[in-house]
């Protein structure tokens, strides 16, 4: 079995979460950045009566980690 090694470097460490918003039937995702450690986030913007599909991913200074499984969501007036 191969075992990872942690690193040790700044750039691994947590810096927030990207949340990828996507309109049905649109091919545009908008990114909103999230930079802190929580467990529930509040979407601005939002047309009234969409449908939405929506992601989550942890990143780092070096990188963004795998998008999550997206949710549906419809929005209301």
């Amino acid at each position: 079995m191969e075992r990872c090694q942690p690193s040790s470097g700044v750039l691994d460490v947590f810096q927030g979460f990207k949340v990828f918003i996507r309109l049905a039937g649109s091919a545009e995702v908008n990114i909103t950045t999230i930079n802190e450690i929580v467990n529930t986030a509040t979407l601005h913007g939002l047309e009234p009566l969409a449908t939405y599909s929506i992601s989550v991913a942890a990143y780092t200074l070096a990188a963004v980690g795998k998008e999550s499984e997206s949710i549906v969501v419809n929005t209301t007036t």
